[in-house]
């Protein structure tokens, strides 16, 4: 009889092995294919801090373009602002020198009736 629960015992104990046994296999595999995912996520973590790096030589170059687009445009807009007061100064020339000539004509009339009065 002892004999007996011996060996029930023994398979028993057997049994719980196969299943440990069983069990740890199929955690090895769940850990392998863990693995391999955290390898492939580590692989695209690594592309993708690549593409940033190159994004972010990308966008410091365009930076730098627009800043030098920034510091052209600032002087073509103080040029323009200089043209403008030329332009303002050449319009008043220009609106005195209409007064000068209407003031001239007014003068060459009187200086025809003077000369037509002296005639006379």
């Amino acid at each position: 009889m002892p004999e007996e629960y011996g060996d029930r015992f023994q398979s028993e104990v057997m049994a719980s092995l196969q299943k440990l046994v069983a069990k740890s296999i199929e955690h090895d595999k769940e850990f392998g294919i863990l693995k391999e995912m955290i390898s492939v996520a580590d692989g695209r973590s690594i592309d993708v801090a690549s593409k940033v790096l190159e994004i972010d030589k990308r966008l410091t170059a365009i930076e730098a373009k627009l800043s030098l687009v920034e510091m052209k445009l600032t002087g073509i807009d103080d040029e323009v602002k200089q043209v403008r007061i030329e332009m303002d100064e050449l319009n008043q020339r220009f609106d005195s020198g209409i007064e000068t000539r209407n003031r001239i004509g007014e003068l060459e009339v009187r200086v025809f009736e003077l000369e037509e009065k002296l005639a006379a």
